[in-house]
């Protein structure tokens, strides 16, 4: 997020849309490291605003040594941004081919 609001900083016009920021993320560190919360957090804020971002979040349990119902209070990783109204668009990521065409559909 930091490169898409430097590269913002550059354009001559501020308004400019054609800088996208997409971060991939493991459905463990979506919402557990902070980070994602975090920037989620200062979005509106002058100088740290970036027009959007679209965050990949697959649900690959790789960062739980527990269920999911046991490591956080909801049932999806995603549900941590539903106090900013951000849409989330959930797909089964258990087929890559599909889940990337499905991405692209939906993009």
């Amino acid at each position: 997020m930091g490169k898409v609001r430097a590269k913002i900083d550059d354009l001559e016009d501020k308004n400019d849309k054609r800088i996208l920021n997409i971060q991939c993320h493991g459905d463990a560190a979506f919402c557990g490291q902070g980070a994602a919360y975090e920037a989620l957090t200062l979005c509106n804020l002058r100088k740290f605003k970036i027009g959007g971002s679209v965050h990949i979040i697959t649900n690959n349990q790789v960062g739980f040594t527990t269920q999911g119902n046991d490591g956080r209070s909801f049932p999806n990783s995603s549900d941590i941004v539903k106090s900013f109204g951000i849409p989330v668009v959930r797909i089964n990521a258990a087929d890559p081919k599909t889940t990337v065409d499905s991405l692209l559909k939906v993009c």
